[in-house]
Formats: structure tokens, C-alpha cells, sequence
């Protein structure tokens, strides 16, 4: 149990410390409150007035002599209010701009060829008033010439369209403000967050003090809760300060719109109906962005090196922001789900009007659920004696590697840095790869980044092979149980992405599926199972359950093990719509390989797993899909049933084998 007591005492403690530093204070609200709003408005007047500049602004433009006495031309020029200088050729240093006839073609009257600095922005925007003025003169001319014919007007004109947006300015000004609130708000919550999980976390360890608080009455998992209350709480201060003054600023460029005579310029308030839902979901995003910020800063061993790994978390929170913007991205289905995201698209349709109770309820639920999550590995972290570690220089020398000692496995940043680094050569090499030849360049990517990388790694860091990949050998019966299990992953991973993404995942299966059909044609069914099927799972599971996973062994408890195996597993896959699948993989391999001890269960079964799904895209049995759908619900409770009774099964083998 939580004893509060505690937790209201370490809360208490970090809001000391925190009030105590008036510049992280001075950070985290004024800046929301005086220095965004301010650069706001000062961008705002400088916009306005460079347009009064301009309009002021005597502009020279040259012409050639040729068109010294053009009617037209000089009208334009002086519609534009710009200085003629009569020139032969260009030149920049007198003039923004040059105007010289060209030939006629197609019936034209007149053509000019507009010369200019296409790095001046002045120069750009003196063109462009030039060319509105001369399109005015264009149109005078068609209709002159009409007239002249004796045609009517509307010839050049058939079809008319108008649009009426029915909401009014104001709901124009909403739907922009929904583009950029959230992202500001984002933003600002990971400054806030991050700010103070530095200092809760690696500030604590740089000072010294961790230890003498680590000794206090409060356990480990009332500090955890104290930690993560205070993060969250400043980071909800620091996101509803935002809020609040970015609707002041509207407000205030609304009033200095209309004192300008702009009354259409700017039409923005926030609805009052949706400030509940704005309430809410900011309080649970920052909740969110709070556990995260402090899950990574407890990794790390000074506030620099907490700085340097928060900021994948702000693009992790930017990223999403821009996404939202995208047309067709919906909140439904998944997106409810996606953190960050979620929230985004929640701000959106709060401002427009359009959210409802169910909306705001699911996302705040699928955000806790997440925040939930971080906090077990946050409580999973603090409960051993990972933060007590000291910091490791580890500088290569070959003199000190040549006579190191031979280990068993890589430590747990060693195999996070080999997962991170295999993905990154592995998308950046192995994609251009597969896009030159897919047969070749799957291959390569596969043997060479994943498996024989994985090996030549393990070498480097003098580990020895055979127990860092668990190279055990499993009793036969478990490879029997693997066939059972294999289909029924199938089945179950389909039903989770069909659940999250309806047919959100139809475009990645038919991407694979071609890249299979266009495979077949040059190795055949027996080659693609080898290259598709085969090949990934012995190299994958090389690299996951062999070098990573014995990286974590120790260090991690099994549940964190199997749920970060299964994270990173789904994330190598570059797929969202494929994510539930291999996430839910990732995890089954994961389990089996602690279990047995072994990598071979989970490497054949990855195999078997990958072998039907390329048997049924290349020839499925007749009629195969519409069965599916006919009996998909009874396949599913099979599934869930079977599923399940292999693993205890397995379980019972094992518990007999150990005693």
C-alpha cells in the first residue's frame, strides 16, 4: 500500500526546491505568460507595419525603351505607384526590377519579360503588385475586345463557382488557432515537465543527495508518486498558463484589429462549452508527459545528459502536432488511442464545437492508460539499484580491449544501443537497398545489418555467443505446441489491428503483398518463404531475443522485459497498422524465449508465423478470405482459447523440466 503521508512529504520537498529557483520559475510561466504573447503581438505590428512601409515605399522600376510609350504598361505602373526609370538592361543596383518586351504568340497584343532578384523580398513583392495590376489591365482588354466583337461577357466565364463557409470568420480563425494551440500547448508541457524532471531526477543524483533521500522513511514507490505529482502538477501550471494566455493574446490582436479598422482581420474566443474539455485533457496529457519526461530522466546520470535525452520526447510531442493537421486524419478508431495525437485532434474539434462527452472521456482514458504504463516502469526503475550505479567513462582503447575479460552478455545500454543503431542502419542503407533490388536488398538488410551485425557486435564487446543468445536446446514438444500457437497469433494480431484500424491496415498488407508477388516471379514460393520467412526470424530474433534480451535479464523485471521487447519489436516494423500485430508477436517471442531459455521455440515459431502469412497472400486456399469473415468470430474464440492452453502448456514443461 501507499502510505500518502509520504508522498505529500516528498511532494512537498521538490516544491521547496522548486519555488526556491526563481529561474526555472521564471522559464516555465513567463515565459508562456509574457514572452510568447509578447513575440506575438511585436510579429503582428512588425507585419503590419512592413505593409505600411511598402505601400509608402517609392520603388523604382526600369523598363526597355521599346516600351517607353506602352499605354498599358505605364498605366500599371502607375495603379502600383512605382517609379519608371527608362534603362536599356537590368540593373540592381537603381532599380527592383526591369521590364522588356517579348514576342507575341498565340494572338497576343503585348508580352513583357519581368526581370528581377529572386533573393530580394522586396524585389518579389514588387512583382507581385506589378502583375495584379497588369492582370487588371489583361481583363480590361478582354472585356474591351468582347465588346468590340460583340460578344457577351460571360463567354470567358462558362462556369462560376463561389465558396461560403457557413461558420463564419470566426470559425476560420478556430480551425487555424486548432492547428497551432495544441502544438504550442504540447510544447510547453515538455518544457515544463522536462525541466522539472531534470532536476527530480538527475539533479538529485548530480547533487548527491539521492542517496540520503533514498535512506528517508518514504519508500521507494512514495517517492516515485511525490516525483511524479510535482512534475505533473508544474507541467499542468505551465500548460494552463499557456492556455490562458494565448486566448488573452487573441483577444488583444482581436481588439488591435478592430481599433485598426481590420473588424474581419481576427474573430477569435474560446468557447466557454469547451473549456472542461480542454481542462481535462490537458491536465491528463501533462500527466502523460510528465511520466515520460521523468521516466527518461531517471536514466540519466547529470541534468546535461537529462536535456540531451528529453528531446526526443518534444519531437515525439511536435511530430503528432503536424500530423493532426493533415486532411483525413480523424479522431476515431485508433487515433483515439495514439498519445499526443489524440490530443490534438481532441483541442481541434473542442474549439470548432464539435467534440463530444464520449470523445473527451476516451481520450483522456487512453491517455491515463499510457500514463499508467510509464508509471509501472518508472516504479519498476526506482525499485532496484539501477539509480544508485555510478556513472561509467567507457573510452575505447585497443590495448584495454584486447586484454579484456570475456562476458556473458552486454549490459542493458550496450544492447539498447545496438537495437537503436541496427534500426537506424537498417532504415537509412537497407531501404535503398530493397528499393534497387527487394530480393538482394532484403537479404543484405536482413543477414548483414541484422544478423551477421548482431554477431560481429557481440565479438567486438567481447561477449561470448552461446549464452548472450541463449543458445540452448528446448525439448522437442515445444516446437509441436509452436504449430498450434502460430496460427492463433495470426488470427488474434489480425483481430487487434482490425479493432484499432478497420481497414486502416488494407494499403500496408497490399504494399506487401505486391512485394511478394513481384518476389515469386523470380525465386518462387519456396524462395519468398525463405527470404520473407525464414531469413527475419532467425536474424530478428538474433538481435531481440538473443543479444537485447539477455541484456535486460537482471536488470529489468520479466513483465517490463516482455512489454519493452514487444514495444520495440512493433516499432522496427515502421508500420502503424502492423503495429498491434507485432507488438502482440513481440511479446509471445519474448515470453517464450525467457521461459524455455532458449531462442530456438521463439525462432521457429517466428518462422512457422511468418511462413502463413506468406503462404496464404501468395495462393490462398479457394474462397479462403470469405470463410474467414463468415466465421471470424468463431476463429477468434478458438484462437483465444487454443492460445492461451499452449502457453500453460509450455509453462508445465518447463516447471517439470526445472524440477
Amino acid at each position: 500500500m501507499i502510505d500518502w503521508k509520504q508522498v505529500w512529504l516528498v511532494w512537498r520537498k521538490e516544491a521547496r526546491e522548486v519555488f526556491r529557483d526563481r529561474r526555472t520559475l521564471m522559464v516555465m510561466f513567463l515565459l508562456p505568460a509574457l514572452l510568447y504573447p509578447g513575440l506575438l503581438l511585436l510579429t503582428a505590428e512588425m507585419g503590419q507595419a512592413q505593409q505600411q512601409r511598402l505601400q509608402t515605399l517609392v520603388q523604382t522600376v526600369g523598363i526597355a525603351p521599346a516600351l517607353e510609350q506602352d499605354v498599358n504598361l505605364r498605366k500599371a505602373m502607375k495603379n502600383a505607384s512605382l517609379t519608371v526609370l527608362v534603362e536599356k538592361k537590368f540593373d540592381p543596383k537603381t532599380m527592383k526590377l526591369w521590364v522588356g518586351p517579348l514576342t507575341p504568340v498565340n494572338g497576343e497584343t503585348s508580352a513583357y519579360g519581368i526581370s528581377f532578384d529572386n533573393g530580394d523580398g522586396q524585389a518579389r513583392h514588387v512583382v507581385s503588385t506589378l502583375r495584379d495590376e497588369l492582370d487588371k489591365c489583361a481583363a480590361e482588354l478582354r472585356l474591351a475586345a468582347l465588346d468590340k466583337a460583340g460578344l457577351a461577357h460571360g463567354i470567358l466565364q462558362p462556369l462560376r463557382v463561389m465558396e461560403f463557409g457557413t461558420g463564419g470568420k470566426e470559425k476560420d480563425t478556430r480551425f487555424l488557432a486548432g492547428r497551432a494551440l495544441p502544438a504550442l500547448m504540447l510544447l510547453m508541457l515538455v518544457v515544463g515537465c522536462g525541466l522539472m524532471a531534470q532536476d527530480c531526477a538527475a539533479g538529485e543524483r548530480e547533487r548527491g543527495t539521492l542517496e540520503t533521500l533514498l535512506c528517508s522513511p518514504a519508500g521507494r514507490l512514495e517517492i516515485v508518486c511525490g516525483k511524479f505529482l510535482m512534475v505533473a502538477s508544474m507541467g499542468v501550471m505551465s500548460g494552463l498558463a499557456n492556455l490562458a494566455s494565448m486566448t488573452l493574446t487573441m483577444s488583444q490582436l482581436k481588439v488591435s484589429a478592430v481599433a485598426s479598422g481590420q473588424t474581419e482581420a481576427i474573430n477569435f474566443t474560446l468557447p466557454w462549452e469547451a473549456l472542461p474539455g480542454l481542462l481535462l485533457a490537458t491536465v491528463c496529457t501533462a500527466s502523460l508527459v510528465a511520466a515520460a519526461a521523468l521516466l527518461l530522466a531517471s536514466f540519466a546520470r547529470s541534468v546535461t545528459e537529462a536535456g540531451h535525452m528529453l528531446l526526443p520526447l518534444t519531437l515525439a510531442a511536435c511530430l503528432p502536432a503536424l500530423a493532426s493537421s493533415l486532411p483525413g486524419i480523424n479522431l476515431e478508431g485508433a487515433m483515439v488511442t495514439l498519445p499526443f495525437i489524440n490530443f490534438c485532434l481532441l483541442v481541434q474539434k473542442l474549439l470548432l464545437g464539435d467534440a463530444t462527452v464520449s470523445q473527451v472521456i476516451a481520450v483522456c482514458s487512453a491517455t491515463l492508460c499510457w500514463t499508467a504504463v510509464l508509471l509501472v516502469l518508472l516504479a519498476k526503475l526506482w525499485s532496484g539499484e539501477t539509480l544508485l550505479a555510478p556513472p561509467e567513462a567507457k573510452i575505447f582503447n585497443l590495448k584495454s580491449w584486447a586484454n579484456r575479460a570475456w562476458r556473458e552478455r552486454l549490459d542493458l545500454d550496450e544492447g539498447l544501443l545496438l537495437i537503436f543503431g541496427a534500426g537506424i542502419i537498417f532504415f537509412q542503407l537497407g531501404t535503398p537497398l530493397q528499393s534497387a533490388d527487394l530480393v538482394w536488398g532484403l537479404a543484405v538488410s536482413q543477414w548483414g545489418f541484422l544478423g551477421l551485425g548482431s554477431l560481429l557486435y557481440l565479438r567486438l564487446h567481447r561477449v561470448r555467443l552461446a549464452p548472450a543468445l541463449n543458445l540452448v536446446k528446448p525439448k522437442w514438444p515445444l516446437y509441436l505446441i509452436c504449430l498450434l500457437i502460430a496460427p492463433t497469433l495470426q488470427i488474434i494480431g489480425g483481430a487487434a489491428t482490425s479493432a484499432l484500424f478497420g481497414d486502416g491496415g488494407g494499403e500496408a498488407s497490399k504494399l506487401i503483398h505486391e512485394a511478394m508477388m513481384a518476389a515469386q516471379g523470380r525465386i518462387g514460393l519456396a524462395g519468398c518463404i525463405f527470404l520473407f520467412a525464414i531469413t527475419p526470424a532467425i536474424c530478428e530474433e538474433l538481435l531481440f531475443r538473443g543479444a537485447l534480451l539477455s541484456s535486460m535479464k537482471g536488470r529489468m523485471s520479466v513483465p517490463t522485459i516482455i512489454f519493452v521487447q514487444g514495444l520495440l519489436f512493433g516499432l522496427m516494423h515502421m508500420s502503424i497498422s502492423r503495429f498491434p500485430g507485432t507488438f502482440i508477436a513481440g511479446c509471445v517471442f519474448a515470453w517464450l524465449a525467457l521461459r524455455t531459455r532458449s531462442i530456438f521455440p521463439g525462432m521457429f515459431l517466428h518462422a512457422v508465423f511468418n511462413s502463413l502469412a506468406v503462404v496464404l497472400t501468395l495462393c490462398p486456399p479457394p474462397n479462403f478470405e470469405a470463410y474467414v469473415k463468415a466465421h471470424e468470430w468463431q476463429l477468434l474464440v478458438a484462437s483465444l482459447v487454443i492460445f492461451p492452453f499452449c502457453l500453460w502448456v509450455i509453462d508445465k514443461i518447463e516447471k517439470k523440466e526445472a524440477g
